[in-house]
């Protein structure tokens, strides 16, 4: 499967009997289990993994991103998952928003960096950031691929011939 022409980015949907299938756009099909986006140098090297699987209850939306030297060695992971949240106000009122939370971690693990931002509101507010109360959300269940060769394997996007032998 080669890359989209002049993008040097495949963009793959994993269904539940483990076959990929090419998303081209914004064209994302409903019951995919996971969505990938594989972004290639000239050279056909791997440089970026972007993968999310689906929310069974639909209400997280998780975002791991792995990024590769050119030797496919993983040098940072963002981790970025989001959902709507409740807070209360000032007035011990209930305020919906959206939760995002990015972490950047080390190819060992460590965290190298967090952002939380909560955005929504009512009366216009739309920096929920001084709120309180608000519920969090975590998301833990996402692996750390030491290299493109590793995560081609453990995901299965070997399958879907994006690449031939080595880092390309």
């Amino acid at each position: 499967m080669a890359a989209l022409p002049g993008a040097g980015m495949t963009q793959l949907a994993l269904w539940e009997d483990s076959s990929f299938h090419r998303v081209a756009g914004e064209d994302w099909p409903e019951g995919a289990e996971a969505l990938y986006a594989v972004y290639q140098d000239p050279t056909g090297a791997v440089r970026m993994a972007v993968e999310s699987p689906a929310s069974p209850s639909g209400d997280l939306a998780l975002i791991v991103t792995h990024w590769f030297d050119a030797g496919g060695v993983t040098r940072l992971i963002e981790v970025s998952y989001g959902r709507t949240t409740l807070c209360l106000d000032q007035e011990e009122e209930s305020v919906s928003g959206a939760e995002v939370t990015t972490i950047y971690r080390a190819t060992d693990g460590r965290e190298l960096q967090r952002k939380v931002r909560r955005t929504g509101g009512k009366d216009g507010v739309t920096d929920l950031s001084a709120l309180t109360s608000c519920s969090t959300v975590s998301a833990d269940d996402y692996v750390i691929h030491p290299t493109w060769a590793v995560m081609e394997q453990a995901t299965g996007l070997a399958r879907a011939g994006l690449t031939t032998g080595g880092t390309h």
